[in-house]
């Protein structure tokens, strides 16, 4: 599923008192930039459904559903993303 013009965005996180100043749309788009610089075509992640804010954020940034991958692929609870560079 990966491979060098596919990526995976592992782990974002911003802390608590940080949230809500757009933090995490400026991380993203660092490594939406980063991955594209270095030759990725296709940026993946997988999230959880119980993060609704997660989940809007991905999808006000162009990400779109994806068929489930990785270790998590059999949860129910998990949502699985993608976005073209």
């Amino acid at each position: 599923m990966l491979g060098p013009a596919r990526a995976e965005i592992k782990r974002m996180y911003v802390a608590d008192q940080f949230r809500g100043r757009g933090f995490a749309r400026a991380m993203l788009t660092w490594l939406e930039d980063t991955a594209r610089a270095g030759g990725v075509r296709t940026l993946v992640l997988e999230t959880g459904a119980p993060q609704p804010e997660a989940i809007a954020l991905y999808a006000s940034s162009g990400y779109l559903p994806v068929e489930p991958f990785g270790y998590y692929a059999c949860a129910e609870l998990s949502v699985y993303l993608g976005k073209p560079l």
